[in-house]
């Protein structure tokens, strides 16, 4: 399994020229001067997506959506067998939980994944709750983008009005989502790759525009 700092390295390198890169590992480690030397691997990547946040001039959550898709193509390397097991990222999604406590949380021993619940709305939709941040929601979602991309699907969210959940589960900070995966039309045929190395700025804008529709 790759380290937390490599995946969020390539994240980064991933939808960022090397100035980008460049910027937001300057500004990462004046971030990291504040932790002091002790500071583990989980806080010197929290420094790097809120230098990734900085440097974009977009929102904290929006930086872990970013880091979140981008991450999955290397990682997706070190799940091959548990992708594989799966033919769309819609049955994939629905072991999430699994996966995030078996495969994911070894990468951050120092915090604890939340527990993700799923079920299914309808044939094609699927409700996603978990008491979160805005930035883990933000983690997720891109992880989820990501998790489409290996399929040659796309993502679409709904948020869940609050209306809709008890008061004691909105009290307690759970949040819900409605997913829905579709094949993806720009996708052919050919052996899937990783993102290309470079991605342009506006090019990030619209994809986080094109996240809730």
């Amino acid at each position: 399994m790759q380290a937390l700092l490599a995946l969020v390295d390539k994240a980064i390198n991933g939808f960022a020229d090397e100035r980008v890169s460049a910027l937001i590992h300057a500004r990462a480690a004046v971030l990291r001067q504040e932790l002091g030397m002790a500071a583990g691997s989980l806080a010197r990547a929290e420094a790097l997506v809120a230098g990734t946040a900085d440097v974009l001039r977009i929102p904290l959550a929006d930086a872990y959506r970013l880091i979140g898709e981008r991450a999955m193509a290397p990682l997706g390397r070190d799940l091959v067998s548990v992708l594989r097991a799966h033919n769309t990222a819609h049955t994939c999604c629905l072991n999430l939980n699994a996966i995030l406590q078996e495969e994911i949380q070894p990468l951050v021993p120092t915090a604890v994944v939340p527990v993700v619940d799923v079920e299914m709305v309808d044939c094609e939709s699927l409700r996603i709750s978990l008491i979160a941040s805005d930035e883990m929601l933000g983690l997720l979602c891109g992880c989820l983008v990501g998790l489409a991309s290996h399929y040659r699907q796309v993502v679409r969210f709904t948020k869940v009005a609050p209306s809709h959940a008890s008061s004691v589960a909105v009290a307690s900070g759970r949040r819900y989502l409605d997913v829905r995966f579709r094949p993806d039309a720009r996708k052919t045929e050919e052996p899937i790759k990783p993102p290309a190395a470079e991605r342009r700025l506006n090019a990030v804008t619209v994809a986080l525009q094109s996240l809730f529709r």
